[in-house]
């Protein structure tokens, strides 16, 4: 047994604990620096999205994607996460990334629900729907 304590003996005798404690302390230190940091640019940029004079809650926006566009309306936004609908699935993006993207408004209505705006794009698609769009 004597083989097995003493190699640990001598490591924790060896062992220089003011500089370990010093160690965890500037560890403490940096990640309560990163995490405020992280804490300030996120509530920067929430602020900065609810004073947006152009983007806020039932605004539909067109976001551009790897293989075209897609529309969809921004349903609710936090110090986290701006979440848009669109008609296959929701969108969620960094609000830290609220400012830095390429953003185009469509279309900004107050009184219908969701359900109907989906509705009215939805019906838009339809190839009759085309073609009497035209016709008038």
């Amino acid at each position: 047994m004597d083989f097995i304590t003493s190699p640990i003996n001598q490591i924790v005798a060896s062992v220089n604990w003011k500089l370990m404690f010093s160690i965890i302390q500037g560890a403490i230190a940096f990640f309560t620096v990163l995490w405020v940091k992280n804490l300030i640019v996120s509530f920067s940029a929430w602020i900065k999205f609810k004073n947006s004079l152009y983007i806020c809650l039932g605004t539909w926006v067109r976001l551009p994607t790897s293989d075209g566009f897609v529309d969809g309306q921004v349903q609710s936004a936090n110090m986290r996460f701006i979440e848009i609908s669109t008609k296959e699935t929701r969108i969620y993006i960094p609000t830290k990334t609220f400012p830095d993207r390429d953003w185009v408004i469509l279309k900004k209505h107050a009184l219908l629900s969701h359900e109907d705006e989906m509705q009215q794009l939805g019906s838009l698609d339809t190839p009759s729907a085309l073609m009497n769009q035209k016709l008038d």
